[in-house]
């Protein structure tokens, strides 16, 4: 009977503590839920808060690396004010809803007015002076009668080998380059260190090797070979690897140019040659490829009063002649056209460059401001940020007056159509408090008075507080 007596009690007790064990987790789990919400509230809601803004920062809705849409938001709200940001880098074209007398460069992502040019097939041209191998590991550059030669990764200058310069690297010598100015070779050294790359740039007078560029100047994460052009005092060193690094020294002056050969541009890399056309002082660079089954060209061109040495470029690839390979040189220029002479394994002609048709207004109109799918009524709080990427030379001509806001604005006489207003980068405010209903934003480029020239534009940002009405 002592067991089952024993037994009895047991229950009791249990029964009895029960209460009390679901009144403590009750009480703990409450805890618990009060701490989580004073830490969101104090502690993580601060760090999710712009310090500048004072609104979200961060939460992409899109992603803009280079293979995906070009145009991404953000948009966070607590309370009545929200945040969005508009970010076109032109990697396509898929949020732009017109474009009116302006050409897209997908290589360069960029707009510009359209390139006017012309193919001209002539198998009786003669381009003696247009040669190559399309070989990577041999080289020939002659000024007058001294000559710099490559063999592998050996120099012989008229014959006699050359001593290499002292190594700056403590890697291995992966490639060796030469080319040629108007009164100096050019050698490039590629060393290689724990799969890293750098370049060393050098004129070579025939007696002396002198070193140009820093060290720092050329870094990669590929391998790549070198290719010069221009004369002594102003010329292009382009690192032709997949992902491309270039200057410009012009005088005391070196300007990065790199910007011109992305990836795209570069199509894994290529071993570039450079022809500098100077027009009246406006100097215009066209960029060919000495790999072969990677034949390019590339123009670099300068608008008149451009402070940054080069204000934009345009690819020719997808108009090439079918080849693996195309070689160039220079064949004349006049005031309407630059001809350059061109020979393939199996064609020659002119390839007739004419500059830009810009002899209308260029206009580009983005895609209705937020995505279409998402229209709604809202009413402007604050612009933050109106920016743009516009060479240097149609920045100064234009003033900064280039980006306008196309809005409808509700409760307006006008209601009945959409209406344009001048946006000033310096002044933003005269936008702000504005009920709106439509949103998209328009440049207009003038015309030109130079058939060479042509503005270039590559980024367009703008964000804005809002709140819904």
């Amino acid at each position: 009977m002592a067991p089952e007596k024993k037994n009895t009690v047991k229950k009791k007790s249990s029964h009895k503590k029960g209460p009390k064990r679901l009144w403590l987790y009750t009480a703990f789990f409450g805890l618990f839920f009060c701490i989580l919400i004073l830490f969101g509230r104090f502690i993580l809601y601060p760090l999710l808060i712009s310090p500048e803004k004072g609104v979200i920062s961060g939460s992409l809705v899109q992603d803009s690396s280079i293979d995906n849409d070009s145009y991404h938001a953000a948009e966070g709200a607590f309370g009545k004010i929200s945040f969005y940001s508009f970010f076109e880098p032109f990697f396509n074209l898929s949020n732009v809803e017109r474009m009116n007398n302006l050409y897209y460069d997908e290589e360069m992502t960029a707009l510009m007015f359209s390139p006017d040019y012309e193919w001209r097939p002539d198998s009786s041209l003669s381009s003696s002076s247009i040669s190559s191998n399309f070989s990577e590991s041999y080289d020939k550059r002659c000024l007058k009668s001294s000559c710099l030669e490559l063999k592998g990764s050996e120099l012989f200058f008229n014959e006699r080998k050359l001593r290499l310069p002292e190594p700056l690297s403590s890697g291995r010598l992966s490639a060796v380059s030469i080319g040629a100015l108007d009164d100096r070779f050019m050698v490039g050294l590629t060393y290689e260190k724990d799969k890293k790359y750098q370049g060393f740039v050098y004129s070579y007078n025939g007696n002396n090797f002198s070193r140009l560029l820093k060290s720092e100047d050329i870094s990669s994460e590929y391998s790549g070979l070198f290719g010069f052009g221009g004369k002594s005092d102003d010329f292009l060193v382009i690192y032709g690897a997949k992902k491309g690094i270039a200057y410009r020294l012009s005088g005391k002056n070196v300007y990065d140019i790199s910007r011109f050969f992305d990836y795209r541009v570069m199509a894994n890399g290529f071993k570039p040659e450079v022809l500098r056309v100077d027009r009246k002082g406006n100097v215009a660079w066209y960029i060919y490829s000495l790999s072969k089954n990677n034949p390019t060209l590339v123009k670099l061109w300068s608008n008149s009063g451009e402070s940054k040495g080069v204000s934009g470029a345009v690819s020719f690839r997808k108009s090439l002649p079918g080849a693996d390979g195309v070689l160039f040189s220079v064949e004349s220029l006049s005031d309407e056209e630059i001809r350059l002479a061109y020979k393939t394994s199996f064609a020659s002609g002119t390839f007739v460059d004419r500059g830009f048709k810009n002899d209308l207004p260029g206009e580009y109109v983005s895609a209705q401001i937020p995505y279409q799918d998402r229209v709604f009524k809202f009413r402007v709080k604050e612009i933050e940020k109106a920016n743009f990427e516009l060479d240097s030379a149609s920045l100064a001509k234009l003033n900064n007056n280039l980006i306008q806001i196309s809005y409808k604005e509700i409760d307006s006489v006008k209601s009945e159509g959409d209406f344009w207003s001048s946006l000033l980068i310096n002044d933003l405010k005269q936008f702000s408090g504005k009920k709106i209903e439509k949103l998209r934003l328009k440049a207009v480029f003038p015309v030109e008075t130079d058939k060479f020239s042509s503005p270039f534009f590559s980024e367009l940002s703008f964000d804005f507080r809002y709140s819904r009405d």
